[in-house]
């Protein structure tokens, strides 16, 4: 308390700011089960439903060739990252967009289609499920590269109909998203069937270009691509770039097909980018026809600005040569391409896979663009009157609401969720509708009404025999255990959803479970233990890409130690946790774990490094109309501008304080806030607004029945009488504060109380 200001610290050693940290090796033994190895051979099923025929590694991913089940056996190609990058939040982040690109690209005869996106075992596995090409007889695989042999040109008839397709296929892209850029066509992105028709796919690099505020056109910025059909600009760091970079690497793609080299030569990437740059491509053959030749310098020219406009241009001209060399018409199209109005099926289809990728962006903790693909999901439910897709909509938009904060809307979505639900008579959408209300009302403190949810949750969880929500039930009763001050039973509790959810291997939820275990242990003291569960808990949250668990667990490692004093392992673990809640965009969490960052530095005596932090949750409190958080910084602040000397300004922080303490019920706090500003205003010579708050804080202490600090407060009080010459009303309250100190059994402030009084009876004013 202010107290140990007067009193002496023991603090010294601690005046300095804190050294750079090195992070210190958290788990050195992973006991955990390995995660995410499992890999599918031939004959088995993913999810029970997709048979496997083959698989196929690349780069950074898995291609599953499947047979689906529900669909009487129609083959799709499952696409995934690698096991080993399922913590990597960047893979999976990039991996979302393609599929939410993919997706929303529709049906086409020359684009891969992308059906849906699956999400399973908890979010362990994501799967983007795609068309299956199936190769041309003779072939290795579909791709266009299994064509393409050096030195043996395709016929050119056959080139031109590829180029058709291409073409064709990226005027759609672009009418179906307007700007995008595919930024790594190529041979292998283009896949040709044993029906010969040609698609484009691949859509993991894709950017899009969009408008700047001055109506201007801002192209995508990256250095990314395959340096063979790379454009000039994309070698340029920073260098903006747009779909004419794509019709370039088609002007490449078609200039192998028709002359049976590449239009760079080299051998290493820089070979291809000075050729590239410098307009050092191979040249055009003699005996190439010269309407293929202007339709290649039209792909391929230095500028940007010399090259085709779009990809409607493209398609028209390559329309024209083949009209022109081979004396027939173009091919028709296979099929009519949804350009402009998508089948209902089809948008309800996409509106399961937007659900899909928004569960997968909250599983990596991006709660707030979770939430717009949540409401793409709930809209296409109530347009298309499909009630279960609204429900899951709405349930998942309730839960993205809560991870930001926002428990009231969190309410209306799960609320609205439940009535569905019942209408459709699905009990187990009721089942977690109830689970997903208490959830929010444990957070508003209103312990009663969750109970009642909690149980309902249970009573249809058991009535139903699924043990996945059983251990659901049981771990929210454990947390509501624990904030009823009963750690005993939330142990018990939880230890029955652990059993359950590691006989189901649900790895996800394990992690939450063993990090709420930790808090019980925690509030038990029971301080080994409660790290254990700690440090399993991260592990499994790293291993599965569960950032936001991961911030959690890190909050609560903080915390135990914080109260052991370990000020540096205390500092680290709030440090990445505030850059886990940055990324994740958890405005929340960022406020409460700047505050605990700001706590410690005060401690450490380290001001400035105080109020950088303070002032992040001022900001984040402010914005949220958090007012009980927005007094409690402003008191924080006071404090830290007092500790760095700045007195004045540490009024202006109080006073602002007292105002939002009035409208909580934080008594105990308002008296601390009325000494402490007290005590500035005494520091600056102020005695009359000193003395006005000193009398409030005895107010507040008389209020409380608290002894000692109506003790502090005196003691504190005659200091400030003492200063302002008024001796003996100074005298009488140090008399107090050394009574009640004395029955207080406080020794130490016994101490300072009677030197005090001697001081002040013998009148040595100097003292002070």
């Amino acid at each position: 308390m202010v107290f140990d200001k007067f009193l002496g610290s023991n603090k010294e050693e601690s005046k300095h700011k804190f050294p750079t940290i090195s992070p210190p090796p958290l788990i050195t033994n992973r006991t955990s089960r390995a995660l995410g190895q499992k890999r599918y051979l031939p004959g088995e099923k993913i999810a029970g439903r997709y048979e496997v025929v083959k698989m196929l590694v690349g780069g950074m991913g898995l291609v599953y060739l499947c047979a689906d089940h529900e669909t009487q056996g129609l083959p799709v190609a499952l696409k995934t990252f690698k096991p080993k990058y399922l913590a990597d939040r960047a893979t999976r982040d990039r991996f979302l967009q393609e599929g939410t690109v993919w997706v929303g690209l529709g049906h086409h005869p020359n684009i891969v289609r992308a059906y849906r996106v699956e999400r399973l075992q908890g979010g362990l596995e994501v799967y983007l499920v795609l068309e299956w090409v199936a190769q041309a007889p003779g072939k290795e695989d579909a791709s266009l590269r299994a064509w393409l042999q050096a030195g043996r040109p395709l016929e050119t008839a056959q080139a031109l109909r590829v180029g058709l397709h291409v073409a064709r296929g990226m005027a759609h892209t672009t009418r179906k998203i307007a700007g995008l850029v595919h930024r790594d066509l190529k041979p292998e992105n283009v896949l040709v069937g044993r029906d010969g028709l040609a698609r484009v796919t691949d859509f993991g690099l894709v950017g899009v270009v969009h408008t700047s505020r001055r109506g201007g056109r801002a192209g995508v910025r990256g250095q990314v691509g395959t340096p063979l059909y790379m454009a000039p600009e994309q070698w340029a760091p920073g260098e903006t770039i747009d779909q004419r970079a794509d019709i370039y690497a088609f002007g490449c793609i078609l200039f192998e097909m028709l002359t049976g080299h590449t239009a760079a030569a080299g051998t290493t990437a820089d070979d291809f980018g000075r050729a590239h740059r410098l307009g050092r491509l191979r040249p055009f053959p003699d005996e190439l026809p010269t309407e293929l030749k202007i339709l290649l310098k039209g792909c391929l020219a230095l500028n940007p600005a010399d090259r085709f406009v779009n990809w409607a241009d493209v398609e028209k001209a390559v329309t024209l040569v083949y009209q022109h060399l081979l004396k027939e018409d173009v091919p028709a199209l296979e099929d009519e391409p949804d350009d402009k109005i998508d089948a209902p099926a089809d948008q309800v289809a996409a509106g399961w896979s937007y659900d899909a990728m928004g569960l997968s962006y909250r599983d990596i903790g991006n709660s707030d663009l979770a939430a717009g693909y949540f409401e793409r999901v709930m809209w296409i439910g109530r347009m298309h009157q499909n009630r279960a897709l609204e429900a899951s909509g709405l349930s998942h938009l309730g839960d993205a609401c809560r991870a930001m904060g926002d428990l009231e809307g969190a309410i209306t979505y799960y609320g609205q969720q439940l009535d569905i639900v019942r209408e459709l008579d699905d009990i187990k959408g009721e089942c977690d509708a109830l689970g997903n209300l208490g959830r929010v009302y444990v957070r508003l403190g209103q312990l009663d009404q969750t109970a009642a949810y909690y149980e309902k949750q249970l009573d249809i969880a058991q009535e139903t025999d699924d043990q996945r929500r059983i251990a659901l039930a049981l771990h929210n009763f454990g947390n509501l255990s624990r904030l009823s001050d009963d750690p005993h039973q939330a142990i018990k509790t939880c230890k029955r959803a652990l059993r359950i959810v590691r006989e189901q291997e649900d790895r996800l939820r394990e992690g939450r479970i063993l990090g709420d275990m930790g808090l019980a242990y925690t509030d038990l003291n029971r301080v080994e233990q409660a790290i254990a569960c700690y440090k399993e808990a991260l592990t499994i949250a790293k291993e599965t890409g569960d950032r936001a668990g991961e911030g959690f667990v890190l909050g609560y490692l903080g915390k135990i130690y914080h109260r052991q004093n370990d000020i540096k392992q205390a500092l680290w673990h709030y440090i990445n946790q505030l850059s886990i809640a940055q990324e994740t965009h958890n405005r929340p969490g960022e406020a409460a774990v700047s505050e605990a960052i700001g706590d410690l530095y005060i401690e450490m005596e380290s001001p400035e490094q105080a109020i950088e932090s303070f002032q992040t949750t001022l900001t984040i409190a402010r914005d949220a109309n958090d007012k009980l958080r927005a007094g409690r910084i402003l008191k924080k602040l006071g404090v830290a501008f007092g500790q760095a000397g700045q007195v004045r300004r540490s009024i202006g922080f109080f006073e602002e304080a007292v105002t939002w303490f009035q409208l909580s019920e934080d008594v105990v706090g308002r008296g601390d806030l009325f000494l402490r500003l007290a005590n500035a205003y005494r520091d600056t010579g102020d005695s009359f607004h000193a003395e006005q708050n000193y009398e409030r804080a005895l107010s507040v202490a008389r209020q409380l029945g608290d002894e000692h600090f109506r003790a502090v407060i005196c003691y504190n009080f005659a200091l400030a009488l003492a200063q302002a010459d008024n001796q003996p009303e100074a005298l009488h309250y140090a008399e107090l504060a050394e009574f009640t100190f004395k029955q207080e059994a406080d020794a130490q402030g016994l101490k300072q109380a009677r030197a005090l009084v001697a001081k002040l009876k013998k009148r040595r004013w100097s003292w002070f």
